[in-house]
């Protein structure tokens, strides 16, 4: 717990966090998986 709290309170955490998301993202939209990935997030707001 100590790991995850000393990345939380370290002020580039977020940063580090967007770029891992993004790449997690992109790879998802250019994989196998990315019928099923453009069908959970092409979702309309109303």
């Amino acid at each position: 717990m100590k790991i995850i709290k000393d990345f939380v309170d370290n002020d580039s955490a977020s940063g580090i966090l967007l770029i891992l998301v993004t790449v997690l993202a992109l790879l998802l939209s250019n994989s196998a998986f990315s019928d099923i990935y453009q069908l959970k997030f092409r979702s309309s707001f109303h």
